[in-house]
């Protein structure tokens, strides 16, 4: 599979924003996996749990589209919220460069914008970078 491995590494890559990840249905790796995670979202250490679906693996794209279900910021913001991770190689073979995109419909017009999600999302991208140059 191109990259998309257990989600709990993502505590061991990220460990100041992840604080724990359960599988509750289905296979790590497969389309229908339904998880649930912990996060630190911002700097003061508030904390939000959600539910998500793998929705789609498209191999030879190397993407990855998931929806997510439940926790705070869906029961109270949002009516739909969907990610899509997608790895394009660059032309050295030295690593890729992701694309993630986010479509959501917001449940009302004063609920907020996704961008401290979406932040959040980018700095834990940029945790797992830091971490893969490591080794």
């Amino acid at each position: 599979m191109f990259g998309l491995t257990k989600y709990t590494w993502c505590k061991k890559m990220c460990p100041s924003k992840v604080q724990k990840t359960v599988l509750n249905h289905g296979e790590w790796h497969k389309a229908g996996a339904v998880l649930t995670g912990d996060y630190l979202i911002n700097n003061i250490g508030e904390c939000a749990s959600i539910k998500t679906r793998v929705d789609q693996i498209d191999e030879q794209n190397k993407s990855v589209t998931h929806s997510y279900h439940e926790g705070y910021i869906m029961e109270n913001y949002y009516k739909t919220f969907y990610s899509t991770m997608q790895a394009i190689p660059k032309g050295d073979n030295k690593g890729c460069i992701i694309k993630w995109s986010f479509v959501y419909e917001k449940m009302n017009k004063d609920a907020p914008e996704a961008t401290v999600y979406i932040d959040f999302m980018l700095a834990m991208a940029k945790d797992i970078d830091a971490y893969l140059c490591k080794g």
